[in-house]
């Protein structure tokens, strides 16, 4: 499942010390908000539109039981 790739790259950047959220593609296709690319490193930067988007499916996912508790 994604999600759990999702929640991995998250907490993998957020241990080396990085301000830039790195979110799955799946997560930011349905959110669709645009993508930059860095440094050979995939970075997302998020508006606050597309961030609320984002979340709400994140929510909508946990309400459904598709990601692990």
């Amino acid at each position: 499942m994604h999600l759990t790739r999702l929640k991995y790259r998250m907490e993998l950047i957020a241990s080396q010390n990085r301000k830039i959220p790195v979110i799955c593609v799946e997560a930011l296709e349905h959110a669709n908000v645009p993508e930059n690319y860095t440094q050979g490193e995939q970075r997302f930067h998020l508006d606050k539109e597309g961030m609320k988007r984002f979340h709400d499916w994140i929510l909508e996912q946990w309400n459904n039981n598709l990601i692990k508790k």
